[in-house]
């Protein structure tokens, strides 16, 4: 697939060999500020930029930190570098900005509700020094709240560096390690109070289809024991999480538990 990229005028374009060997290629430079490159198919790609080429730059992915600094007589960093980064698999998982994820879900009672995640776009936060992926979370249901939905709206920012996914906490200015791409039987702390195990990989069957070698995550407590407590998550590498199962412990009221959520559909907005 061959894309047509314009860059600034008199800046280097960079370019890069990606996750699992997926190379982008510069087939011209078209003019000034303008090249072609042959990016894989079926593949998502970012041009990015840098002050400099040292061993190990630092890459961005929007101008956000050049965006309203306060101060006086500063040393300022300014995109002198460019590259076409691109990646067809190798992700944790592989959510598309401005697409709806929507996910049926039923409590212990028989209720059934509706939560529909959307990716709603990339946010600088200062306080942690990087760019996230801000998403929206909305329940619904058809007639009085089913026991254990939660509030019915949620916000939250997500940062993806292969094979992690960290989850943002900016009022405490801390973010931790969500989903990792391990060996079954890995076990990590992802909060001052929780652990998450990598339990192996699992067929996954729901209502939006199949789906092979999932990764199964076991979210708990720190010292709480037994399978039927915390959170269980099942993650399809490369796409998304595409089933869980809450368990009592975590549910309110806990009588309303198991609540198990699967996907359903997912869509450009």
């Amino acid at each position: 697939m061959k894309i047509n990229i314009a860059t600034p005028a008199g800046l280097i374009i960079a370019c890069t060999t990606v996750l699992h060997a997926q190379e982008v290629y510069i087939d011209s430079l078209d003019g000034n500020g303008q090249l072609t490159v042959s990016i894989p198919s079926n593949s998502h790609y970012s041009v990015e930029w840098t002050s400099s080429l040292t061993r190990t730059p630092q890459w961005h992915r929007n101008w956000a930190e050049l965006i309203n600094i306060p101060g006086t007589n500063m040393t300022v960093e300014i995109p002198m570098f460019y590259r076409v980064y691109c990646y067809t698999n190798g992700l944790i998982i592989n959510p598309t900005l401005n697409q709806t994820y929507t996910y049926n879900l039923t409590n212990a009672y028989g209720e059934f509700w509706k939560d529909e995640i959307t990716l709603q776009g990339l946010i600088y936060l200062p306080s942690l020094t990087n760019t996230y992926t801000l998403y929206t979370g909305i329940l619904s249901w058809t007639n009085d709240q089913p026991a254990g939905s939660g509030e019915p709206q949620a916000v939250g920012f997500i940062r993806i560096t292969g094979q992690e996914m960290y989850m943002a906490d900016p009022f405490n200015q801390v973010e931790f390690p969500w989903w990792k791409s391990v060996e079954p039987g890995t076990t990590w702390t992802n909060s001052s109070y929780e652990i998450t195990t990598m339990e192996g990989y699992e067929d996954i069957s729901v209502p939006a289809g199949e789906f092979t070698g999932c990764y199964r995550f076991h979210r708990r407590r720190i010292g709480t024991t037994g399978s039927d407590t915390g959170i269980r998550q099942w993650v399809k590498p490369g796409f998304m999480h595409v089933k869980e199962v809450g368990y009592s412990d975590y549910v309110n009221p806990p009588d309303a538990a198991p609540i198990v959520k699967e996907l359903q559909s997912w869509q450009k907005r």
